[in-house]
């Protein structure tokens, strides 16, 4: 991988907006002599004692630099954030000149590299792996590691950690989006149940759940909109591992005797002799009318049509609990125009806590003539809250000053579920990416009821075992 650059720099002083090269001091021997080099001296530096600034060597010319963002538009709702940002770091850096590049689309390509020098990853997961490989980005290890004003203490933790892939980090944490919990509160009123709180178990979910569950009505305690998130956060709560090791990953471990446990358990949410508190498809079809938007994260996958369809049910408050991202708040309150009464609390507690987000990042590009000027920029920016506010910010002093600020409650619990998160390695687990889509497969026949968890998880570890050997 392709190592950030050096940039060599000469001694030079700044004063009153003057740059003025580095004058070696003259020995004292006479007092006239040493006068008159302090006159000098104030000639130079000092703009009221002549018409100007003069230096006594060519000034060091500005080094520009293009940063790089996706926005939700049009128009640009992130613009004046970042412009102010600029005009701020200028003030701080006046050599160093931020060009700004918003960029309409939901992902970058690798063609990002080619528009600007600095980018900000929406989701880093998505695109880092295919950059890292192709040497499109330089590594931040250097940079994370020698700057002791970047206080990598700050960030949550395990966010740094999600960054890094082949001992190395390649972006810094922007903000995360985690998962946590939304219930519907005018159903848990009609039943009289307590709201969902922080240190509440699976157990008590499920008896809340089964509580609220009204078929007559067509309500169900617990809607998934992407079951296989939704059990691979059981699993690690229940201290299972899809893989063997989140900072090098060797090989999936999908079938386990505790990622089988925890599957065969959320199968029976939505068996009709079971627990019976989630839908089954059918009655997806059934009861829950077409959404009519989407979070704008959520992916469409044409196989799995009934959790596309789930967003109808929460729309239309059939949905008692379900699990999202803390930034589909924004979509809630936008899509139900405010009428819907929503809630959030952490994820409920398994034998050990787990939490999974969507970090976003900043990137440093290969081809850039100046890391140095980036880096700088990049340091700056963690400093900063991200302009979309559905978002938590990566680093801690800023999420708690944001949450002083505003009071607001739902703020606070995306703070607290991120106490959990595991360290999973974002783009590490993009890596074994056919794994992902061996254990989404057996995730939708366990929930569909087609196979039992036991089956379903060895039959996807064999395929994964007999791809492997086909490749060596």
């Amino acid at each position: 991988m392709r190592s950030p650059k050096a940039e060599a720099r000469t001694p030079d002083r700044r004063l009153d907006g003057c740059l003025v090269e580095k004058v070696e001091a003259v020995p004292n021997h006479d007092r006239v002599a040493h006068l008159c080099l302090a006159a000098i001296t104030i000639l130079l530096v000092c703009p009221a004692a002549a018409s100007g600034c003069t230096s006594l060597g060519p000034a060091r010319e500005p080094q520009k630099i293009t940063f790089v963002y996706t926005y939700p538009g049009p128009p640009d709702p992130y613009a004046a954030h970042y412009q102010a940002w600029v005009e701020a770091f200028e003030e701080q850096h006046p050599l160093i000149v931020v060009e700004l590049a918003p960029w309409n689309e939901a992902y970058y390509g690798s063609e990002v590299t080619d528009r600007g020098d600095v980018f900000l990853l929406p989701d880093t997961s998505i695109d880092a792996l295919n950059l890292i490989e192709r040497d499109l980005i330089i590594s931040l290890s250097p940079y994370v590691d020698g700057d002791p004003n970047l206080d990598s203490g700050d960030f949550y933790p395990g966010v740094m950690a999600s960054l890094g892939a082949n001992g190395e980090t390649w972006a810094v944490p922007a903000a995360v989006d985690p998962t946590v919990l939304f219930y519907n509160k005018d159903l848990f009123d009609l039943v009289g149940r307590p709201y969902p709180e922080a240190g509440w178990t699976w157990d008590e979910f499920l008896v809340a759940a089964q509580a609220l569950r009204d078929p007559d009505n067509g309500v169900y305690g617990y809607v998934p909109t992407d079951a296989a998130r939704d059990a691979a956060l059981l699993i690690y709560q229940h201290g299972g591992r899809l893989i063997d090791d989140f900072a090098n990953p060797t090989q999936a471990t999908l079938d386990e005797p505790l990622n089988i446990e925890a599957l065969d358990w959320y199968a029976l949410l939505s068996h009709e002799d079971a627990y019976d508190v989630a839908p089954t498809s059918e009655q997806v079809f059934r009861d829950f009318r077409r959404p009519e938007s989407r979070p704008s994260d959520a992916i469409f996958y044409p196989s799995r049509t009934a959790e596309w369809r789930n967003y109808g049910g929460i729309q239309s408050g059939q949905a008692a609990m379900w699990i999202g991202e803390l930034s589909q708040r924004k979509w809630l309150h936008n899509s139900t125009d405010g009428v819907l009464r929503w809630g959030v609390a952490p994820l409920p507690l398994g034998s050990q806590p787990a939490v999974l987000a969507r970090v976003w990042g900043y990137l440093i590009a290969s081809n850039t003539s100046h890391p140095d000027a980036c880096w700088t920029w990049i340091s700056f920016l963690s400093k900063q809250a991200p302009p979309e506010s559905a978002l938590i910010p990566a680093r801690r002093s800023v999420a708690t000053a944001l949450h002083e600020a505003s009071g607001d409650e739902v703020y606070a619990t995306g703070q607290e579920a991120l106490l959990g998160l595991v360290s999973l390695s974002a783009i590490t687990w993009s890596q074994v990416p056919r794994a992902s889509a061996e254990f989404d497969r057996a995730v939708q026949s366990v929930v569909g009821h087609s196979m039992h968890a036991l089956e379903a998880l060895t039959e996807a570890q064999l395929r994964l075992s007999a791809y492997s050997h086909d490749q060596e």
